[in-house]
């Protein structure tokens, strides 16, 4: 497979002071990140968006019963394997809500997936994944999604199967050109894909940027 052109290596600017700044990274798609609280807003028509809790989820409270596969995509509950920077995470579905925002779980832990969206292993579209970089303790699932590179593996894994995907593309977009993307990140047709999101470029008191991780399913 040839490497896309836009793809940024690992190479990025290390976090150093930042990580000692108690805040959660937030996902957003419009505005701006802020320190209030962590978000994506979502583009394109979705089902009725539901309530988002506001306690963390604990292992035991995770959803039991299988998830509705979309296109052909696997069962669920999902857990979110990424060994070259040691994640191995339950994964919760997640809708946006009325003004088509979408908050990743509470528990920093935990990967939210936009069960609105595309689930892993459908025919076509972005399985979209959301996280959380967390710079006081690194407790953030998404804490060093930033430093995957080319070909690097992603398993996601249901009950009954597991699926394999590598990494295409690795970018780093302000909030600016994230906005202006953001049709052709969650976009719903198309080769399948899975698409992972958390955010970047912690100036002290806002986030700039999102991280955004496009990965091939492995034939």
């Amino acid at each position: 497979m040839t490497p896309d052109p836009t793809f940024l290596r690992a190479g990025r600017t290390p976090r150093g002071p930042a990580r000692f700044i108690a805040a959660l990274c937030l996902v957003a798609v419009t505005a701006a990140c802020s320190t209030s609280g962590d978000h994506v807003t979502t583009v394109g028509s979705t089902a009725a968006p539901s309530s988002v809790t506001t306690t963390s989820p604990d292992v035991n409270e995770l959803p039991r019963e299988p998830t509705a596969k979309q296109g052909g995509g696997i069962e669920g509950p999902y857990v979110l394997r990424i060994p070259q920077i040691g994640v191995d995470a339950h994964v919760v579905p997640i809708k946006s809500n009325e003004e088509r925002i979408l908050e990743p779980p509470p528990n920093p832990s935990v990967v939210g997936w936009w069960s609105d969206g595309a689930a892993p292993g459908a025919s076509q579209g972005s399985a979209v994944l959301v996280g959380h970089t967390v710079r006081h303790t690194d407790g953030g699932v998404f804490d060093d999604l930033e430093y995957l590179s080319f070909g690097d593996p992603i398993e996601v894994e249901g009950p009954h199967s597991t699926l394999t995907y590598r990494v295409d593309s690795n970018d780093e977009l302000s909030i600016n050109d994230f906005a202006r993307n953001a049709e052709k990140i969650f976009k719903q047709t198309g080769p399948a894909r899975l698409v992972l999101i958390t955010c970047g470029d912690f100036d002290g008191t806002v986030w700039r940027s999102n991280i955004v991780i496009i990965a091939a399913p492995v034939s």
